[in-house]
């Protein structure tokens, strides 16, 4: 799938994640949602997923459900470590700059289409 990858050795999506794609809008965050303005994304063996930024609003807490957000989609996952610099807290309210990892990520990152609008928001 070359023109998927443009040159990568990434995959590009399975069937049934193409279908979710399509057909899925992410649910609608309520009043006071915890929202975090991403900076990166990157994979660590061992540990799944990370996401760094900076939290806008609300507070994030390990365990948390979460909606990770695209321009080709959004994908579910849990939170289940949160760093703070050298410090592992439970939870971070806004004005933090963390980085976490989201465990049981119901889509692979790459086909999410994170860029510079991309988001997570805590349910």
């Amino acid at each position: 799938m070359g023109w998927f990858t443009q040159g990568n050795d990434a995959k590009g999506p399975t069937p049934a994640e193409a279908e979710a794609l399509w057909d899925a809008e992410a649910p609608e965050a309520g009043p006071g949602a915890a929202t975090l303005k991403l900076t990166d994304a990157f994979q660590v063996p061992g540990s799944g997923v990370v996401f760094t930024g900076r939290v806008e609003s609300g507070t994030f807490r390990v365990g948390q459900q979460v909606i990770v957000t695209g321009r080709s989609g959004f994908a579910r996952g849990t939170i289940g470590d949160i760093s703070l610099g050298q410090e592992r807290p439970a939870s971070v309210g806004a004005g933090k700059y963390i980085s976490f990892n989201v465990a049981n990520l119901s889509l692979r990152v790459e086909i999410l289409g994170l860029d510079e609008n991309a988001k997570i928001v805590g349910l």
